[in-house]
């Protein structure tokens, strides 16, 4: 089991976990019913996969999608 993403916001750490799964890969969100709390005692919800061979794989899927802009979608054509 390894972690690949941590964030403090749970949509940002349950979106990826949908995205793993959705590939086929099984994860596990730790710290999820910590709840929120008033900063510095904010505690991350941590993203782990299981498989320890999926680890690469799932980093390469999550750095993928920092590299799309929302506000520009690739399928448009330049006006």
């Amino acid at each position: 089991m390894r972690l690949v993403y941590t964030h403090y916001n749970p949509a940002l750490v349950g979106l990826a976990k949908s995205i793993l799964e959705s590939s086929g890969m099984a994860v596990t969100i730790k710290n999820e019913f910590s709840g929120v709390g008033i900063p510095p005692y904010n505690i991350d919800q941590e993203l782990w996969v299981l498989d320890d061979a999926d680890y690469d794989e799932a980093q390469e899927i999550l750095e993928s999608l920092d590299e799309v802009d929302p506000q520009e979608p690739e399928d448009q054509e330049a006006h």
